[in-house]
């Protein structure tokens, strides 16, 4: 098991509640961790870093602004018909700048 898998391993435990006290949102950021490290294929990064259009989110929520970026937590619409808690990272003036950013998230 490498670093990412544990960091999701860790996310599925807060997500479930096994030995520690559920918590979606500690979960998230694990789950996160984990999608922004060593994952071992595109594939995989693919389902933690994909387009999904506006029309698909709920209760958009600021919750943390910096100097380069802001940070919204939302709820959408997944392909299973079911909400899910997400969150949203903009980064200041990324549309000038995409492909350094792609690279590095792929």
């Amino acid at each position: 098991m490498g670093v990412a898998d544990g960091m999701y391993t860790i996310g599925e435990f807060y997500q479930k509640g096994l030995t520690v006290e559920k918590n979606i949102d500690i979960a998230f950021e694990w789950y996160l961790k984990s999608a922004i490290t060593e994952q071992p294929s595109t594939e995989k990064k693919q389902e933690y870093f994909h387009w999904i259009p506006f029309e698909k989110f709920k209760n958009v929520e600021e919750i943390g602004k910096g100097a380069f970026s802001t940070v919204f937590k939302t709820k959408y619409l997944n392909n299973y018909g079911s909400y899910e808690e997400v969150a949203i990272k903009l980064v200041k003036d990324s549309n000038k700048n995409r492909e350094p950013f792609i690279n590095e998230v792929y």
